[in-house]
């Protein structure tokens, strides 16, 4: 479903985003289904968190390797949160390495892939930091930087672009 955002856009107060100069955007819920099909996962459960900056996918294990000079970082999906029916042992081209403050304050520093999200027949790149997400209620949380100038977020609605 794609919708067109209606607002004023007066000569006083020039259009300063993309939402505001009237571009179609995805409407979302706060909840939706997602693919990451570079790791081929469908119908991942998903948070979608304009308050969280990068978003941020469930390992339960991970290690640094290098290879032919570059750095990649191995991880395991699967079983937790009913993702898959067994692990499977992923890899990806590390992007680089995020500091992460928690709602509680923790700090943390984080492993960054980028790979592909699909979501309501729409597909584009996201950054995702790796880390345990067991004490979450979602395996994957899609922050704003994915979803900025793609996504409006109805916040109170589920399941809007993944029926």
């Amino acid at each position: 479903m794609r919708s067109r955002t209606v607002g004023s856009t007066s000569s006083i107060n020039p259009p300063r985003s993309e939402i505001e100069s009237g571009l179609d955007l995805l409407v979302v819920g706060w909840q939706e289904r997602v693919a990451l099909p570079e790791f081929s996962l469908e119908g991942v459960a998903c948070k979608l968190d304009s308050g969280a900056a990068i978003s941020s996918l469930h390992v339960q294990s991970l290690r640094y390797v290098r290879r032919a000079g570059w750095d990649w970082v191995q991880f395991e999906i699967g079983t937790e949160f009913g993702l898959l029916d067994s692990l499977m042992l992923c890899e990806s081209r590390l992007s680089g390495m995020k500091r992460i403050q928690s709602s509680s304050g923790h700090l943390t520093v984080r492993p960054v892939v980028e790979t592909m999200l699909s979501l309501g027949g729409f597909h584009w790149a996201v950054e995702l930091t790796l880390t345990c997400r067991k004490q979450m209620q979602f395996p994957l949380l899609v922050g704003r930087n994915a979803i900025e100038g793609r996504c409006l977020i109805d916040c109170g609605r589920t399941f809007l672009a993944s029926r």
